[in-house]
């Protein structure tokens, strides 16, 4: 089975762009909000995000449908952990 691999790009400022890829393999099922707040690069990620008021956080992936699902098991628990879906793409 191949990993899907993800791509948080996060713009912090006009200009700059931060990013993050998170493998399938660093979040193993069951998959749980809590778990990825044990991911330090993620958490890093999601501070920085959460202390700026504008910007979008995009995740981007391969396609298929198992890397779809992943994708929307990442967004469900981004919310889960305070990220405001409207700032998710």
């Amino acid at each position: 089975m191949a990993h899907a691999m993800m791509l948080f790009v996060l713009g912090l400022l006009p200009g700059t762009v931060e990013s993050l890829s998170l493998a399938a393999a660093d979040w193993p099922p069951p998959r749980r909000a809590e778990t990825l707040t044990k991911h330090r690069p993620l958490g890093d990620f999601v501070r920085a995000f959460d202390r700026r008021d504008t910007g979008v956080l995009r995740i981007r992936h391969a396609g298929g449908e198992l890397d779809s699902r992943f994708a929307e098991q990442l967004r469900d628990a981004l919310v889960a952990l305070g990220v405001p879906a409207a700032r998710i793409h």
